[in-house]
């Protein structure tokens, strides 16, 4: 029982966050690090292949993963390993892969996921992120 409503205050106070951002002109994911990164036209325009310790920011959160495929014009993300999302100095989100789409700020982890914060631990093999 406690689990659930930890959960649901989890999804309010992130509902009502991002509310105030959506109202906002999305900003664009940027690279800050990798050991290689290429243009992959065969994926599609302005999609980037990223390998290698891959820190990307989005809006004052730090994105880390193993390799990535970075889509600029539809600003989202496909991450693959050791993923890691660091928001603000309390909040820690880890999983294996990761869809993020950067314009509604909606992450979609999957495998050995765990979010943790000043007082809790959460982890599941799924979790949608706002």
């Amino acid at each position: 029982m406690q689990r659930s409503i930890l959960m649901k205050l989890f999804v309010l106070i992130f509902f009502l966050a991002s509310t105030a951002v959506h109202c906002q002109k999305p900003a664009k994911i940027t690279i800050k690090q990798a050991d290689f990164a290429k243009y992959a036209k065969a994926m599609g325009e302005n999609v980037y292949r990223v390998i290698g310790n891959a820190i990307f920011e989005h809006e004052g959160a730090l994105l880390y993963c193993d390799s990535a495929w970075m889509n600029d014009s539809s600003n989202s993300l496909q991450a693959f390993g050791n993923i890691h999302i660091k928001n603000s100095d309390t909040l820690n989100l880890y999983g294996d892969k990761l869809n993020y789409d950067g314009n509604t700020r909606i992450a979609e982890l999957i495998d050995n996921v765990k979010l943790i914060d000043r007082q809790s631990v959460l982890t599941t093999d799924r979790l949608y992120f706002d």
